[in-house]
């Protein structure tokens, strides 16, 4: 291993110079100031000796984040800047609902990216689930792989389905399960449309009529809907009823990711 080692003569002349060591150095001075090696420059070959300060520009810093979209973690020493190649392990705590930016301690907030350009879609980020992060001079990329999010127009029911934003138009109920059919879709079955309904994300405030479910008629040749209460004709999140199948409702897709 190759040390930088510093000379001082009788006089306060000061020379430096590199010495080869075949055996390892036991530093130990009475007072810490005397335990340390100062000076290494960046290493070059496998045997050099690294500084602290160029081991942990190569490490992955392992950070709890808070917020939902906009990121906030705080490593520990805090960095004096975000250089390229800095790795941040990072543990969210909530879902994401959209395009994600990281604060790293009090520095300046930067754009999380997938796919070298992308902004993260809704749902890429769970609670709970690692992400590795790589900062390349602009932006924080995601380094592994992403639980797949939610279409653009559509929010997380869970980890495992999505549902869309706002209702569409009337169809009959076997029409409106051809729809979300064929962009790879199905209609909402009744217990995940009262999930989307209640969760905080939720879907309630564009409830503005029945909506077709695709499960629980509980009623022969009966279809069944749900998002109005039968007496107040209010919205509600856990009241429905039922409709022949070939009477148009509003209706919405939801998506397995």
């Amino acid at each position: 291993m190759r040390w930088t080692v510093l000379l001082t003569g009788l006089m306060a002349i000061q020379a430096y110079g590199q010495w080869n060591v075949p055996d390892r150095i036991i530093l130990d001075g009475a007072a810490p100031s005397d335990r340390q090696v100062h000076g290494l420059a960046t290493p070059q070959d496998a045997g050099d000796g690294a500084s602290a300060g160029t081991d942990r520009t190569s490490a992955a810093e392992a950070a709890v984040a808070t917020g939902t979209d906009a990121l906030n973690i705080a490593l520990v020493p805090a960095p004096a800047a975000l250089t390229p190649g800095m790795r941040i392990v990072l543990l969210p705590t909530a879902v994401n609902t959209g395009a994600v930016t990281l604060q790293v301690n009090a520095l300046p907030a930067m754009e999380v990216r997938k796919f070298v350009d992308q902004p993260l879609d809704s749902a890429d980020l769970a609670p709970g689930r690692p992400v590795e992060l790589v900062f390349d001079g602009t932006a924080f990329q995601v380094a592994g792989q992403l639980h797949p999010g939610c279409p653009a127009g559509y929010k997380a029911i869970g980890r495992t389905a999505c549902v869309e934003a706002v209702s569409r138009e009337p169809l009959n109920w076997y029409a409106a399960n051809v729809n979300c059919a064929n962009e790879g879709k199905r209609l909402c079955g009744f217990s995940e449309w009262i999930q989307a309904c209640l969760q905080q994300d939720n879907i309630f405030g564009t409830v503005v009529d029945y909506e077709w479910v695709d499960e629980a008629a509980n009623s022969t040749n009966l279809a069944k809907l749900m998002g109005v209460n039968e007496t107040t004709l209010l919205p509600d999140c856990k009241s429905g009823g039922h409709r022949v199948p070939t009477s148009t409702q509003r209706f919405r897709c939801c998506y397995d990711r």
